[in-house]
C-alpha cells in the first residue's frame, strides 16, 4: 500500500536508520495513545460512580480529568518513552 501525500505536506521525520523501525515507532505511539485514552475514560467513569453520579457523556465531559489524571499521565508518558529514548541513543552512537 502506497501512501499518497498532499503535495504541500511536510515529510515525516525519520528518527531511526531503518524506516521500518520508524513506522513501528509511530504505530506504537498511536496505539499507546488509544490505550491511555480508554484507561483515562474508564478511570473517569469509576470516579463518577464513586461520587454517586451516573457516568453520562455530559458528566464525563464536565469532569476535570486534567486535575485528576495529570500525574498518572506523566508517569505513563515517561514509561512509554523510556525505551524509545534508549533506542534513539543507541541509533545515534551506531553511526
Amino acid at each position: 500500500m502506497t501512501e499518497t501525500l498532499h503535495p504541500h505536506a511536510a515529510p515525516k521525520p525519520q528518527y531511526f536508520h531503518d524506516p521500518g523501525v520508524d513506522a513501528l515507532y509511530q504505530m506504537v505511539l498511536v496505539l499507546a495513545e488509544e490505550v491511555f485514552t480508554l484507561r483515562e475514560k474508564l478511570d473517569a467513569m469509576v470516579t463518577l460512580h464513586e461520587q454517586g453520579c451516573c457516568p453520562t457523556t455530559s458528566a464525563l465531559d464536565a469532569l476535570d480529568t486534567d486535575a485528576l489524571f495529570e500525574a498518572r499521565r506523566q508517569v505513563f508518558v515517561e514509561r512509554l518513552l523510556a525505551p524509545v529514548h534508549e533506542l534513539i541513543a543507541r541509533e545515534s552512537t551506531a553511526t
